[in-house]
């Protein structure tokens, strides 16, 4: 949830026009705020007080409650002067719609429900680039500059940790006998990572995937090879399309913006387009089915069959912009994200509740935290992680 939209609900709450699902949205976000943004949203709310004397403000004794409970949590500095009293009363009234749950951010309740030897923090830039002698490169150790110089291309580690390729020379020039040199980027559990193609296309890849591509695209088409998840900026070039292969699927385009979601262990593959148009076929050998999407559609392939649909894009691409965003989640599937992130297993003992989720998480806090953020699943989680990787999350039903 982006300052506009906290603004935007903050006003449509003071006239009671928001709507459930904005409500919600608003409490995931309190969960995951700094304490400035926090104060922001209270100064913002102070104004409206300012502006409309008929608000009610909070008695003397609530006030000294507040103030009490600001002091202990060491959350929020007070406001002194003329704007005291309005700012109190905007911080009423974000208790009373969701700030609680920062203000008892160690309540026993959570306490009860988490247990850990020691948390895990979240994931970072990390991937391994394997050149086409099968040579492994971990980037995240690599210093910047000159990586490798490989058929003709210098491939390059820049100031801001991405990837990218150079073309010094054709070595192909459209001979066809002559073998293509392929680099593959794979980012681990608890890494991403961003690459420059030789053909200028930007790919951010996040967790658990895999980038296959040749490090000069010589032939008619620009073909590479997708596992996971990634977001793609391709550069136009109207004479070779670019076509992304990955489980069931294969997207083409000429230039454009999307995002493609193959995980193995998902049962359906997602194409999500920002801008320009795209083709998604399906690789199923009993029939191909194909579909044309248009800016703000996704399609969901399940084997042969291909559902269009109207989709928050913002929501898609929020882990290109350090977030995970959950729209009417349930634990399973929250849980997915968390393992690839955290890498970390996590292990089911008994019946799930048949709740969902909806709202947004920073991928920078530790495990505990996004743990402690889904308290209201009624289950317990076991953290028993060593602090690096490879531990487990063991939930159970309370």
């Amino acid at each position: 949830m982006d300052q506009k939209k906290v603004s935007d609900f903050i006003k449509k709450f003071a006239v009671n026009a928001h709507t459930d699902s904005e409500h919600r949205e608003f409490i995931s976000w309190l969960n995951v705020a700094s304490p400035a943004d926090i104060e922001k949203t209270m100064d913002l709310y102070a104004e409206y007080v300012t502006e409309d004397q008929s608000t009610e403000l909070p008695s003397p004794a609530f006030v000294r409650t507040l103030e009490c409970r600001l002091d202990n949590t060491e959350f929020i500095h007070k406001k002194l002067g003329k704007q005291k009293w309005s700012w109190i009363a905007a911080a009423a009234v974000l208790v009373i719609i969701g700030i609680v749950a920062v203000f008892q951010y160690s309540g026993s309740k959570q306490e009860d429900q988490i247990s850990f030897v020691k948390d895990l923090a979240p994931g970072g830039n990390k991937a391994i680039l394997t050149l086409g002698d099968g040579s492994a490169i971990p980037l995240s150790a690599s210093g910047k500059g000159q990586l490798a110089l490989e058929s003709g291309v210098v491939i390059e580690k820049t100031e801001d940790g991405q990837i990218i390729y150079k073309v010094k020379y054709q070595t192909l020039n459209g001979n066809t006998t002559q073998k293509t040199v392929y680099n593959t980027i794979a980012t681990p559990k608890g890494g991403q990572f961003q690459v420059s193609l030789p053909d200028g296309t930007r790919v951010w890849l996040n967790a658990a995937s895999s980038l296959k591509y040749p490090v000069q695209f010589v032939a008619e088409e620009r073909r590479v090879q997708l596992t996971g998840e990634a977001y793609f900026e391709v550069a136009r070039n109207k004479k070779k399309p670019f076509i992304v292969e990955s489980k069931q699927q294969y997207v083409e385009v000429l230039g454009t913006h999307f995002n493609i979601n193959s995980y193995e262990e998902a049962a359906v593959t997602k194409t999500t387009l920002f801008e320009g148009s795209v083709r998604v076929a399906g690789l199923s050998p009993t029939g191909r089915k194909a579909a044309t999407l248009k800016p703000g559609q996704q399609s969901v392939l399940n084997n042969d069959h291909i559902e269009i649909t109207e989709n928050n894009t913002d929501a898609v691409l929020a882990w290109q912009k350090g977030l995970f965003s959950f729209t009417d989640a349930d634990l399973k599937t929250i849980m997915n994200d968390f393992a690839r992130w955290y890498n970390v297993e996590v292990v089911y003992v008994g019946k799930l509740p048949d709740q969902h989720f909806t709202g947004e998480i920073s991928r920078k806090v530790s495990a505990s935290v996004f743990l402690k953020i889904l308290s209201n699943f009624h289950v317990k989680f076991n953290m028993n992680g060593d602090g690096k990787s490879l531990g487990k999350v063991i939930i159970s039903s309370q």
